[in-house]
């Protein structure tokens, strides 16, 4: 017989709202306290660093709401639409992402960032000729280990090139094991594929790894619609 935790529905796998509340309160206090002695400015660094921790675990949304108290801490507008450019490259939300890219650029983001974050954003897209190529060109310590190879599949699947896709899931695998954002990208190829069932399943081993995973909990409850 399944576990609980196995046979947990995508809706019951998300954050309890009580917990949500706890933090609103939390933060609620850390804002009063900055007002008060003047160190909003180190805060809103404090803010983006905690949503760059959400969008390691795959918590779009939060990760928004930190840069979002970003915004209000201090105006560091560039790095933070850099930020939200990223959330919205996840999300596939492309049109965003090049908004949000345009005004970092416009607030001053440094050269490297802002041309590291347009070469994600045109491989996922499928601009680049050759996806690999340009992704070779940037540092691998700029990026999330994972990163290259969410943009890279879908690069693959977007130009009708499954084998290619397929090769370098695998070969992802076998550098990160049990990596749950590897989990959710073979449930993006295997729905591409057609193959609904098995898709179910890798969303659903994502969730149950990395219960705060936003689109493999999004992608499993669309499935089971």
């Amino acid at each position: 017989m399944p576990s609980e935790q196995e046979s947990a529905s995508p809706n019951e796998m998300q954050p309890r709202s009580s917990g949500r509340r706890a933090i609103a309160i939390v933060v609620a206090l850390v804002l009063l306290l900055a007002c008060l002695l003047g160190i909003k400015p180190g805060l809103a660094a404090w803010a983006r660093w905690m949503a760059a921790s959400q969008l390691r675990s795959g918590a779009i949304s939060e990760a928004q709401r930190w840069l979002n108290w970003s915004d209000w801490f201090s105006p560091d507008v560039a790095e933070t639409e850099r930020m939200r450019a990223v959330c919205f490259r996840l999300l596939g939300q492309m049109k965003r992402w090049e908004e949000s890219l345009k005004r970092a650029q416009k607030a001053g983001l440094a050269r490297k960032r802002l041309e590291r974050e347009l070469t994600l954003g045109r491989v996922r897209q499928g601009v680049h000729e050759d996806g690999e190529a340009a992704l070779s060109r940037l540092s691998p310590n700029d990026r999330l280990p994972w990163e290259s190879t969410a943009v890279l599949v879908r690069y693959y699947l977007n130009r009708n090139q499954p084998d290619r896709a397929k090769r370098l899931l695998q070969k992802a695998e076998d550098e990160l094991p049990h990596e749950p954002h590897i989990t959710y990208l073979w449930g993006v190829y295997w729905y591409d594929q057609g193959d609904e069932a098995r898709a179910l399943q890798k969303f659903r081993q994502t969730v149950l790894a990395q219960p705060r995973h936003e689109l493999a909990l999004s992608a499993w409850a669309k499935l089971l619609e």
